[in-house]
């Protein structure tokens, strides 16, 4: 993301919109993201009520460490996006 709270419109972000949207609070989309969270940070942000519906899995932060221990390539990659709070609210864990 370009900038913090603007969306980047891509076919990963359309997709997980689509996958979640079929997904229930009960039933979840599982989002596993191995690099940078644009895609996932986007798609929280271009329809912010998917978020019920989608648990999300980013090996990239840690809120107490934030940001003096995430120097990593997935946090880096797209600092915006991983500083986003829609990714911890959706269940990151």
């Amino acid at each position: 993301m370009q900038y913090g709270g603007v969306p980047s419109s891509s076919d990963g972000a359309d997709l997980i919109i689509e996958r979640a949207l079929a997904a229930s609070p009960e039933d979840p989309l599982w989002i596993v993201v191995l690099g940078a969270a644009t895609n996932t940070a986007s798609a929280l942000l271009m329809a912010p009520e998917i978020t019920p519906r989608v648990r999300v899995v980013f090996h990239a932060r840690c809120a107490r460490l934030w940001p003096e221990r995430t120097v990593q390539f997935n946090v880096v990659g797209d600092v915006a996006a991983a500083d986003h709070g829609p990714i911890r609210s959706a269940g990151a864990v």
